[in-house]
């Protein structure tokens, strides 16, 4: 279910599963330079330790042995988090990295959140509703860094997990603004 007004799409799906769909391609998940530096230093002093052991010339001894081991495993974790690690959401117009934030509300207010959402009428969060330390329901909001994007969606707790209660909201532009400003 998919529909498109005034810069908005409405996807139910839950945001961790398909960020991308519910935003029309325009949230995209790449890898995270930091991590692809981080993984670089790793391999370099990796590589640097198995240089070190090949060259010494007493090949027995806790030197040579020690310069092998965390070479060979410096090798092997600079490519796991090459490969595998750091991952972030960014939105791809601005290139500008999605930040995740939570508030947990009191359950007697979903379904006037739900509607607040759903019709992209959100009040100050502080002027209309009961933010608490922990609850059954929760506010998730992604916004990228430059305001340019913004997305909602409330969930509920069933036994064992947090559950999707709307669809996911996105804006862009002057609603993403007004979206962002809900927290």
């Amino acid at each position: 279910m998919n529909s498109t007004t005034n810069n908005t799409t409405t996807v139910t799906v839950p945001f961790d599963t398909n960020l991308t769909a519910a935003s029309d391609g325009q949230v995209v998940r790449r890898k995270s330079p930091a991590a692809l530096a981080f993984a670089l230093v790793i391999l370099l002093i990796g590589a640097a330790l198995l240089l070190a052991a090949s060259a010494m010339e007493q090949k027995t001894g806790i030197a040579y042995s020690s310069s092998l081991v965390f070479g060979i495993v410096g090798l092997c974790v600079g490519v796991s988090i090459a490969l595998f690690g750091g991952k972030e959401w960014v939105y791809a117009p601005t290139k500008s990295k999605i930040r995740v934030r939570s508030k947990f509300i009191d359950p007697t207010q979903v379904d006037f959140v739900c509607r607040s959402i759903e019709k992209h009428e959100l009040p100050p969060i502080e002027a209309e509703l009961r933010i608490m330390e922990n609850s059954s329901a929760r506010i998730d909001l992604y916004t990228s860094a430059d305001g340019a994007f913004a997305a909602a969606q409330v969930f509920q707790y069933v036994p064992y997990t947090y559950s999707p209660v709307t669809p996911v909201c996105c804006a862009v532009g002057e609603e993403a603004k007004r979206l962002a400003r809900f927290f």
